[in-house]
Formats: C-alpha cells, sequence, structure tokens
C-alpha cells in the first residue's frame, strides 16, 4: 500500500477542484496527515475548535476527494 502521505497527495489534487480557494488554504492545507490504521487516515489539526469546523464543513467533501482520487481510504478522524 502507498504511504498515506501520497495517499492524502492525491486526494489534495481532488480537493482543490472541488472547494473554495479560501476553504482549500483555511483549512484543507492545514490538516496533515499523522497515521493510517487500516483503511482510517489520521489527520492532524491544530486544535479541537478546528477539527470541529472541518468536521461540519468538509468532511464529507474530504472523504468524496478519497474516493475519488482511488485511495481505498474509507474513513479520517481528525486529532
Amino acid at each position: 500500500m502507498e504511504s498515506y502521505e501520497i495517499l492524502w497527495d492525491k486526494a489534495l489534487k481532488e480537493l482543490q477542484s472541488t472547494v473554495s480557494a479560501i476553504s482549500y488554504s483555511t483549512y484543507i492545507e492545514q490538516l496533515k496527515p499523522i497515521d493510517l490504521i487500516n483503511t482510517k487516515l489520521i489527520l492532524a489539526t491544530k486544535t479541537e475548535i478546528f477539527a470541529s469546523e472541518v468536521a461540519s464543513r468538509l468532511l464529507d467533501k474530504i472523504r468524496a476527494a478519497l474516493r475519488t482520487a482511488d485511495t481505498g481510504i474509507t474513513d479520517i478522524e481528525l486529532c
């Protein structure tokens, strides 16, 4: 399996075309992949409030980008 950084990079390319430039720079670029457990990608966030904002605004788009990029990742955890 490819490393989680490579898989995240594939998703980032998809996200650039599906979210606004402001959302991408404010939220998506701030997420850092730190682990892959089975098919769950663990993304580090700055704070719990930031994680909550990402979850409420962008989690579905991130999941869709991971599917579209054919990463094999089926779940995300923000920490």
